[in-house]
């Protein structure tokens, strides 16, 4: 089936999104910020004929634009980070207006593995082991520590209690790595996969995102 599918966001992922989306045959408008400031690209009328709009903005617009897009009842999926403060407003919104909304800190099934392997070895930091968290990532990237760091930090956090430092290093390439070391050393890694921002085939496997839900990626769901 062929959508019409708004694309938010002309960065490296939204791009390559949009690449991949129009070769499956989908028809596509690819928005940049200057196309949309404040989410005046975004109104019903304007949104008529979107199937799914996909952001890949910035923390800055983005709860703009979901705002906009659940207000005309679009489907919505975010890949934008730096909104998750939010969260609970947004889960009103969609509620309330019936829309599908699916978001992720980071789509690479590799990745969500790594959260799932992470949140498993958490528990061994209340056994006197440390831990660190390491991210390299390209010089233009706009979020650093990345949604994709954060959200790592963040499930240890709620497994162990315990807050573990981001060290952040600027490559030609991007890897995440996890470790936890103590009597014994026991390392866990996983890098971002060349496919990660193949994002659009992965939506399209999840099937039970209905009316009204608001879900997030986990590995059990891709």
């Amino acid at each position: 089936m062929s959508l019409n599918l708004l694309i938010l966001g002309r960065g490296k992922t939204g791009s390559l999104v949009a690449e991949i989306a129009r070769e499956r045959g989908h028809e596509i408008t690819l928005l940049c910020a200057a196309d949309n400031l404040n989410a005046s690209a975004l109104s019903p009328e304007k949104l008529r004929h979107v199937d799914v709009v996909v952001d890949f903005t910035t923390p800055q617009a983005v709860m703009g634009n979901i705002e906009a897009c659940v207000n005309a009842g679009k489907d919505l999926l975010v890949g934008t980070t730096g909104w998750y403060g939010d969260l609970d407003k947004v889960r009103q919104m969609v509620e309330k207006k019936g829309t599908g909304f699916l978001y992720g800190a980071n789509f690479s099934i590799g990745i969500n593995l790594l959260f799932e392997a992470a949140q498993t070895a958490a528990g061994i930091l209340q056994h006197h082991y440390s831990g660190q968290i390491f991210e390299r990532h390209h010089a233009q990237k706009k979020d650093a520590p990345s949604g994709t760091a954060a959200t790592l930090q963040k499930i240890i956090r709620d497994t162990s209690g315990k807050e573990l430092e981001i060290t952040e290093f600027t490559t030609p390439c991007r890897n995440i790595r996890a470790s936890f070391a103590g009597e014994d050393f026991k390392r866990i890694s996983q890098p971002a996969h060349p496919g990660w921002a193949r994002v659009y085939a992965k939506v399209l496997q999840v099937g039970n995102v209905q009316r009204g839900d608001i879900v997030t990626v986990t590995p059990r769901r891709l």
